[in-house]
């Protein structure tokens, strides 16, 4: 796999081996043996800052603006009523979403499902939301990342992530030295078995034998396709087509010559229905 690409590019060619995704609220645990941690989620003020300037600026019209359903006398100021009622719902739909996205960069929250054979990670707002699971069989490599560089994880700047299949997938941000000395000791603590430095070897051929979808195309490509002449080629087919361009330019000429003076000086055909 390529260095450059985006863990979220990666995982699109796992196929089968694709961390499980889903969205909904926030499912209980199996078993009284695993803990959910709500994790700090780093926050862009900037943005947060710049989407609140954008939301109260195109709010204003929406508010400002006059209905006119009191005024009401004509089939004319209906229409113009109507218009305006619609075009305020528009307005307020797209007002609503940028609403929602505000709120998800304010409240949204990084949280962290452990169980004894598999870790869920979240990214929730009012427990509902996104989640990942990543079975324990495919994990390797549980690490505290200090200085994040892989690529699609450095707004995050300190904190812990997990290898799924090769796959660097992190989560939470901004977590200091000892809190993720303690949560490491955690997760290792409830899981079935503590995560290895490195997949088995079994499972390194298991996947490393499966074709990717990369692979599947390619030989699809590769295979020799049957040829089929297409009607063009076909002397009969090409006959045929000129009788009917003939054919269905009869009746223009026939407009032709009756609007012209042909038809006084020659006889021509006049056709009555």
């Amino acid at each position: 796999m390529a260095q450059s690409d985006s863990p979220l590019r990666q995982m699109k060619r796992l196929g089968l081996y694709r961390p499980g995704t889903k969205f909904g609220f926030r499912s209980p645990l199996k078993n009284d043996s695993g803990f959910i941690e709500v994790l700090p989620l780093k926050k862009s003020w900037p943005a947060i800052f710049f989407v609140s300037i954008f939301l109260i600026s195109f709010s204003m019209p929406l508010f400002l603006m006059d209905l006119g359903m009191g005024e009401v006398d004509d089939l004319f100021d209906l229409t113009a009523s109507l218009f305006s009622i619609f075009w305020a719902m528009g307005w307020s739909t797209g007002l609503a979403i940028l609403a929602l996205i505000l709120m998800a960069m304010l409240f949204a929250r990084d949280v962290l499902v452990v169980e004894p054979d598999n870790i869920r990670l979240r990214i929730e707002l009012f427990n509902l939301g996104i989640e990942s699971s990543n079975p324990l069989k495919y994990t390797s490599a549980l690490r505290y990342v200090g200085k994040p560089i892989e690529k699609g994880s450095t707004w995050r700047d300190k904190h812990l992530a997990f290898d799924d299949l090769h796959i660097p997938i992190s989560f939470g941000s901004q977590i200091s030295p000892s809190r993720a000395k303690e949560l490491l000791r955690r997760i290792q603590h409830t899981l079935e078995h503590p995560v290895a430095a490195s997949l088995p070897p079994e499972m390194e051929q298991t996947y490393a034998s499966q074709e990717t979808p990369e692979q599947n195309v390619a030989s699809m490509i590769s295979e020799p396709v049957e040829t089929v002449s297409s009607p063009d080629e076909n002397p009969s087919s090409r006959a045929s087509l000129y009788l009917l361009v003939a054919a269905n330019l009869i009746p223009a000429v026939g407009v032709i010559l009756a609007g012209s003076g042909l038809c006084r000086t020659f006889p021509c055909f006049h056709v009555t229905g």
